[in-house]
């Protein structure tokens, strides 16, 4: 009623087990990361119809160790191919070993950065209201607390308000 949070939050539980379905690990990959794409696309043009100057971030968290490893090098080459990379500023990475220089302003509403790709660094204490879409490029934990705490993170209202479009 505060416009604190999001009315509601859409999940798509049954997105992933489609994506396995198809033959190459990759392929399925790159078709969520094509709807996550696509989606904030259509999440910027609601706000800017409306005059709102909110760039939606999207969460990528992806698996620790080396298969982690792996899926940073698929995101950033999708997100290559778009024109989004960590040279022009669109792509942060917030990991324990690597961190790019983008991530002391990426909470600013308007701020560049559109994408930034994670562990689990930022599933506690951590509050950036433009986030909009989280893509988990990793098995679901086994901690009930730890998948609140980021899915959390796409919960806030970039300006504390409700908009006449639910998008």
């Amino acid at each position: 009623e505060q416009g604190m949070i999001k009315k509601e939050i859409i999940i798509k539980p049954g997105l992933l087990d489609a994506a396995k379905v198809l033959e190459d690990e990759g392929e399925a990959q790159k078709t969520i990361m094509e709807l996550a794409y696509k989606k904030r696309i259509e999440i910027k043009k609601a706000f800017e119809k409306i005059g709102a100057e909110v760039n939606p971030l999207v969460l990528i968290q992806v698996p620790d160790a080396e298969a982690g490893e792996r899926k940073v090098e698929a995101v950033l080459d999708f997100l290559r191919e778009k024109k989004e990379t960590i040279e022009n500023g669109k792509v942060g990475i917030w990991l324990s070993d690597k961190k790019t220089d983008n991530l002391d302003g990426i909470t600013r509403l308007n701020d560049d950065t559109n994408f930034l790709i994670f562990k689990q660094a930022i599933n506690v204490g951590w509050d950036c209201p433009r986030a909009h879409i989280l893509l988990k490029l990793r098995d679901v934990s086994n901690s009930e607390s730890f998948e609140i705490q980021t899915v959390g993170r796409i919960l806030r209202m970039p300006e504390r308000k409700h908009y006449g479009d639910d998008l």
